[in-house]
């Protein structure tokens, strides 16, 4: 399944942008702050990725990828960067929009863990 790596990156995302504006947690709202440092964490794993994909250290198997590359990552690596930290952030926001009691109690520690 060429797809395999699309498909893994589209079913973390989905149900985060499904919700994410949803009246009870509106996290679209905050996309003009969230972009601008997603957008930094992708730069800084992308950096670390190409040269040790480069160089064989690890690398990604042609069955599971669309083929696409760009700087020699695959495009479903680029949009990983972007789906993981989306999925997390929004997780966060959730949990504390809806005034989760064990979040309220744990929040600092969780945050620090992160």
């Amino acid at each position: 399944m060429s797809y395999l790596y699309l498909l893994l990156n589209a079913a973390v995302i989905s149900i985060p942008l499904a919700f994410s504006w949803h009246g009870k947690m509106p996290f679209s709202s905050y996309w003009r702050a969230f972009i601008p440092g997603c957008l930094l964490v992708l730069a800084g794993f992308i950096v670390w990725d190409i040269p040790f994909a480069a160089a064989g250290i690890w690398g990604f198997n042609d069955a599971y990828i669309l083929g696409v590359r760009i700087a020699g990552l695959p495009l479903e690596e680029w949009l990983f960067f972007l789906c993981i930290p989306y999925a997390c952030t929004f997780t966060y926001f959730a949990l504390a929009e809806l005034n989760v009691r064990w979040f309220e109690r744990s929040a600092r520690s969780l945050t620090v863990a992160l």
